[in-house]
């Protein structure tokens, strides 16, 4: 976990979130007057880690479904590629049935290429998936969910 906070509280909020995982979280905090965001703070989350064998990136603000862990696995092993990473932007909490039923899944469909050569993506899916029985492949990449095995990054 990269975290920002200024108090005590702040800085142990994911602990109590999670006491039967806390031998399991490793944390690297920054103080408020600090920060430089969360590409910044994530830059540093390699150095967090021991020998695990996936790394997930998620936005602080993120809920999971029941089961979430072995289910995410299981999508990464329908790759089945050893390098593959699964991404996409998260639907919001409104659509979470859909979402759990496995109805559709966001997708981001459109690049821009700025004036200096670097992609842009929209903050928001700008498309959907429906009725997947398996990954599907795309070219865009969301810091607000990737899940891989440790090694691409």
């Amino acid at each position: 976990v990269a975290q920002k906070g200024e108090k005590k509280a702040d800085r142990d909020a994911v602990r109590k979130a999670c006491p039967r995982a806390e031998k399991q979280i490793r944390t690297l905090r920054f103080h408020h007057l600090a920060s430089k965001g969360p590409v910044y703070a994530r830059s540093f989350a390699r150095k967090l880690l021991g020998n695990e064998e996936f790394c997930m990136e998620i936005d602080a603000a993120m809920d999971f479904v029941e089961g979430w862990d072995v289910k995410v696995v299981g999508q990464w092993q329908m790759t089945g590629n050893e390098y593959g990473v699964l991404s996409a932007l998260p639907f919001s909490l409104k659509d979470r049935e859909r979402v759990e039923s496995g109805q559709e899944v966001a997708r981001q469909c459109a690049i821009r290429i700025g004036s200096e050569g670097v992609p842009l993506y929209d903050l928001h899916a700008d498309g959907k998936a429906i009725g997947l029985t398996q990954p599907l492949l795309a070219y865009t990449h969301s810091s607000s969910f990737a899940f891989a095995k440790c090694h691409y990054e």
